[in-house]
C-alpha cells in the first residue's frame, strides 16, 4: 500500500478588511488565483477541480491478483483517491452480476475500469490516452484513461477553462488556508 499526504484547503470566515501577507502575491483569503503565486505567503490557490481530499487514504487493497490470496484484484470507484480509483480484493465476477458498478465492467473475471477509447467520456478538461496504462499498472491506477490537460496559461485551454496549478479546470482558482489532515 502507498502512503499518501493529504491537504485538506479550508476557507477561514474573517471580519475587517483584508491584509496582505509578506511574500507571495497580493491574493488573500477568497481571492481568485491560477497559482499559490497569485496568493499572499502561506495561502495556497484550491482549483475547483484538484482532486478531492478526504482525510483517509485511498483504497488501495491490492496491486495485482498476487496479493489477493486465490481472490481477483477488482477496480473501485474511490472518490478519496486522486483519480477515483481504488482497489479491493474479492471473489471473481461475470458479466452478468452487476458487482462491478457504473464506470466498470468485468473484464476475465475482475472489474475493471471501462477506459475512455472504449466509451467511458471524459470531461472536457482532460484527454483521453490509453498508453499511459500498462499491464504493469497497479489496478488501483488502472483509471478511465482520462488525464487532466497540462497548461501553462488559459490560452492552453478550451472551452472557457481557465489553468490552476498547472492543469485546465473550469472556473479560476481560490485562495485558501492549506491545513494539514492526519
Amino acid at each position: 500500500m502507498r502512503a499518501c499526504f493529504v491537504l485538506v484547503l479550508v476557507v477561514a470566515a474573517c471580519s475587517g478588511t483584508a491584509r496582505s501577507r509578506d511574500g507571495g502575491g497580493n491574493g488573500d483569503v477568497g481571492a481568485p488565483c491560477h497559482g499559490g503565486g497569485d496568493c499572499s505567503a502561506d495561502l495556497a490557490c484550491a482549483g475547483v477541480n484538484d482532486p478531492q481530499v478526504c482525510g483517509i487514504p485511498p483504497r488501495e487493497g491490492c496491486a495485482t491478483d498476487a496479493d489477493c490470496g486465490g481472490d481477483r484484484c477488482h477496480a473501485i470507484d474511490d472518490p478519496c483517491s486522486p483519480d477515483g480509483i481504488g482497489s479491493e480484493c474479492r471473489p471473481a465476477c461475470d458479466l452478468v452480476d452487476g458487482i462491478c458498478g457504473p464506470g466498470f465492467t468485468c473484464d476475465a473475471g475482475a472489474c475493471v475500469a471501462i477506459r475512455c477509447d472504449a466509451g467511458f467520456a471524459c470531461e472536457g478538461r482532460e484527454v483521453c490516452d490509453p498508453s499511459r496504462i500498462t499491464a504493469t499498472t497497479p489496478v488501483f491506477d488502472r483509471n478511465h484513461a482520462c488525464f487532466p490537460v497540462t497548461c501553462t496559461s488559459d490560452a492552453a485551454c478550451s472551452g472557457g477553462r481557465f489553468c490552476v496549478n498547472g492543469t485546465c479546470q473550469d472556473a479560476l482558482g481560490s485562495c485558501e488556508i492549506p491545513v494539514a489532515v492526519p
